[in-house]
This record gives structure tokens, sequence and C-alpha cells, in this order.
């Protein structure tokens, strides 16, 4: 059930008037009975997986938190050395829990998503050496959202571990936390302590939340409906017959791919931060300006960001204060006394075990574990290169905080993440090879390629005014200021102009138009 169909509108319309005419402590049981009904009709069989994640972290969620509690409460009368032994036993029963809550969901996430992938790459080893055998198709149905609630599931585990929460008593509401349905298709990722109490807590129907989240739902669906689906018409068919095209029609691809996926994947965002926010539940933000970023590490702290901030505290964490990287830093130090290799080097083994899980977690690809290391090898390279960078920007008097210089770093990390998505989106890395080939070696300025795709020269100019007004909206929000609030401050003329202006460009030109062809959400398969 998408979100931009008309029975997930529906679908809607009776969660949000069951919601607040029943008394508000039914609420949180409406939320988890429709999360259900939408897990069940989207995913079928699949939420017995869900169901086998959700008890396996509330069993062991409730026995790492009395663990803490022993710990906490070790006798101060007992000598030290006994009290040391005592705590270090238990602190090894912590892990062990800890490491078999990992182990369930990580290895059915494995087993469901990547084992077509590992059983391929296995027949495809062997048959180097002649044996010729081919490998038998294996490919399980996906429970929608596996790749989110699974690292929701981790996070939650490893926080009660860290002493930050407290286990869920309550089995519902944790399955309410790992299901809750705008968010269990595409995110954002959200931590148990970042929404828990906003989802069983009541919420009196406020007015303003609801025409803060219908302008943030119209906007998603603009984005959506008329910019992404209509950009994907030429996308899929260009990538999809790559050799059929070159030139000019391959770039035009490429950057509409880039506006797509950050059309579709922020609009989706949009969407179902406007549905919390109906219901009074603020999700954390995923999105904030990327395409203004100077850098690739800025670029990833604004795109996808509760993705990044998972990694970063889930995995960059562990490895940068683990023992090994401890042990690995003290022998550094011992080896050199160069302050900046003795920091950037371990930051960036630990940096390098992000970007490899980053790529894996995207698709039983091998292209996408080369994704994450193209970002991680452009990274190093900065990380690396930047003292030399500094020397000479010094002595050449370049003014780095300037203007001009800021919108080169800007453009230059437009081009790196724009052939990055490139990489993305092509069906093979050889594929994609094969594109940027054509694209300079056969190069030429005939659009009409593009034209024959599947769109009009009116689809083109539609999307052109849909990246002119998302450009303008970026503009405003770069400034600091919110847009949803900014229209809300308007006077009432204008502000339903724009209301009126959005609706007639979706129902005219999305799902109704002529041109419309519903398209999956592309972040919707991780």
């Amino acid at each position: 059930m998408s979100y931009v169909s008309i029975e997930f509108l529906l679908f809607f319309a009776a969660v949000f008037i069951l919601y607040y005419i029943l008394p508000g402590k039914f609420q949180k049981y409406i939320l988890l009975l429709s999360s259900l009904s939408f897990f069940v009709i989207s995913s079928k069989t699949g939420v017995v997986f869900v169901s086998v994640t959700t008890i396996s972290i509330y069993l062991l969620g409730i026995l790492i938190d009395k663990f803490n509690c022993r710990i906490k409460n070790i006798s101060k009368e007992l000598p030290k050395e006994e009290r040391k032994q005592l705590k270090n036993t238990i602190q090894k029963k912590k892990k062990l829990a800890v490491l078999s809550a990992c182990v369930i969901n990580i290895g059915i996430l494995l087993v469901l998503k990547y084992s077509g992938l590992f059983v391929t790459s296995f027949y495809n080893i062997i048959n180097l050496f002649g044996v010729g055998k081919t490998a038998p198709t294996i490919k399980f149905l996906l429970p929608i959202g596996i790749s989110y609630y699974t690292l929701m599931a981790i996070s939650y585990i490893v926080d009660i571990y860290r002493s930050r929460i407290s286990a869920d008593k309550n089995f519902f509401q944790l399955l309410l936390y790992l299901t809750f349905f705008p968010y269990i298709v595409e995110g954002p990722i959200s931590t148990y302590s970042q929404v828990s109490k906003q989802l069983f807590e009541e919420h009196n129907f406020d007015k303003t939340n609801i025409i803060l989240g219908l302008q943030s739902i119209l906007w998603g669906l603009f984005k959506k409906m008329v910019v992404a689906d209509r950009a994907a018409i030429v996308v899929n068919e260009i990538f999809d017959n790559n050799k059929e095209y070159a030139g000019i029609s391959v770039i035009i691809a490429v950057l509409l791919y880039t506006i797509q996926i950050y059309a579709e994947f922020s609009g989706c965002i949009n969407i179902v931060s406007g549905i919390s926010k109906m219901l009074g539940i603020d999700l954390p933000e995923n999105f904030r300006q990327p395409f203004f970023s100077k850098s690739i590490q800025e670029f990833w702290r604004r795109w996808h960001i509760t993705l990044g901030a998972w990694l970063k505290e889930y995995i960059f964490y562990s490895v940068s204060f683990s023992k090994g990287m401890k042990s690995f830093s003290k022998s550094l130090k011992k080896h050199t006394e160069n302050k900046f290799l003795q920091a950037s080097i371990p930051m960036l083994i630990s940096m390098m075990s992000v970007w490899l899980i980053m790529g894996f977690w995207h698709g039983a690809s091998w292209k996408y574990v080369v994704y994450g290391l193209y970002y991680y090898l452009i990274i190093t390279l900065g990380v690396l290169f930047e003292p030399i960078f500094d020397c000479l920007f010094k002595k050449s008097r370049i003014n780095r905080d300037g203007k001009i210089f800021g919108m080169v770093q800007i453009l230059r990390t437009d081009f790196i993440v724009t052939v990055g998505l490139m990489m993305f989106r092509a069906n093979t890395l050889s594929d994609m090879f094969s594109m940027l080939v054509s694209a300079i070696k056969n190069f030429n300025l005939s659009i009409g390629p593009c034209i024959d795709a599947g769109v009009t020269l009116i689809d083109f100019g539609l999307i052109l005014v849909g990246v002119a007004i998302m450009f303008l909206v970026s503009i405003i929000e770069q400034k600091g200021r919110n847009i949803s609030e900014v229209v809300l401050s308007l006077s009432y003329g204008k502000r339903y102009l724009i209301y009126f202006i959005l609706i007639a460009f979706i129902l005219f030109f999305g799902i109704y138009g002529p041109s419309y062809t519903m398209q999956p959400f592309v972040y919707g398969q991780f």
C-alpha cells in the first residue's frame, strides 16, 4: 500500500478519525492495530519476522536491564577484588545477551535479503576453478522495512546495554515502536528515546499540528508525484536501455536521477512526517538542504541524516572505542610522533566499517559495497591531503571562506554525489562505465532521444518548474527559516493560493495527469 495511493489516503483518514474520536487512552492501541494492519496488507506473512525481532529484543532487553540493576546494586561492603570480579562476570553476561540479540536480528536480515547474493557469489568463485555449476535461485519475500526496523531494534538493545534507556516491560509498546506505519517503509530511522514517549502518550486534537501536517503531506506529494515520478520515466528508459543512448541523453538521465531520488526520498519523508505531525508525533529530521554541502562529509550529515547518525553512534563509536582499536592507537603512537597520523589513521580505519555497512545496507549487490567505498575513498583522500591543500591555499592566498570558493566547493560536492548516484542507479557497474564512455566518446547535443523516452517537452518544463520551486524552498530553509512556519505566517489569501497551486499540480500533473505513471518508492526496496 503506497503512501501516494488512494487506498492509503482512505486508510489514514479512518485511522485519523478513530484516533481523535475515541478516548485518548486508546490512541496507542489504535496506532498499533493500524500499524499491524498496514504491515499485514503490505507484507502478509512478513509479520512473522518482525514478531520474532520484537520477541527477541523484548526478552533480551529485560535480561540486560536486570544485569544493569545487578551491577548498580553490587554491595560496596564487598571486598574490592570481589566486587570487580562480580562486575566482570555480569558484564560478560550482558555482552552475551546483546550479542545474541544482534546475531538473531542481523541473521534474519542476512538470510532474507542477502542469501541469494552470497550463494551466487560462492558459485561464481568456484566456477573460476572449472566446476561449472549453476547457482540455484534463492529469493525470499522481504518484509517491508526490514532494513529499517532491524537497525531500530539494534539501537534499542544497545541503548539498554549502555544504560541510556530502561527496557520496556510492555511488549505491545515495543511492537508499536518497531512497526509504526508512517516510518516502517522508508524511515526516518528513529531511536526509542526519540519517539517512544510520543507514541505512547495521549494527544489532543491540535489545529496547528493538523495544518502543519497537511502542508508537509502536500509538499511531499508534489515532490513525489509531479517531479520524481515524471523524471523516473526518462531515467528508467535510458538506464535500462543504456546501449541505445549516448551524449547529452545520458547526462540528462543522470541529472534527472539525482533530481528523482532526492525529490522522491525527501518527499516520502515529508509525507510520513506530515502524517505523524497530524497524530501529534514529531519524527527526527532526515534531510537538511544536502545539495548546499561544501564537502562529502557535510553532504552525508544533511542526507539521510538518521542513517548517518545511526552508523556514527552504533558502528563508528563502537569500533573506535573497542579494545582492538585502542591497542592499535597506542601502538601507532609508539611508531610515529606525527600527531596528524596518530589522529587520522585510527579514525579512517573506524570509518571504513561505516562505509562498508552503509553500502551493504542499501542492497543485495556488490555494486552497493563499491558505492560505499567510493565515498570512503574520497573522504580518505580529503583527510590525508588536507595538510597539503591547506598549505597550498595559504601560499596562493585563496580565501577558503569566501563566497566564490564556497560555490566551487558546492558544485564539486554535487558533481561527486551525482557520479555516485549514477553508480547507485545503474543496473551493474559495467553499465555505469559503459554509460560514462558513451556520454563522453559519443557526445552530442540532441535531446530528441530523451523526448522519445516517454515524456514531452511539457513534462520537461514541469520538472524544471518543480526543481525551481524546490530550489527556492531550499534557499529559504538554508537561511534558517522553516518553510512551513513561513507559509503559516502569510495572510489567508496568500496561504490558500499556495495550497491551491500545490493541489492543482498534484491533481492535474500528478496521479490524474496524462503522463503520470505510478513508481514504487526507491528507498522502500531497502
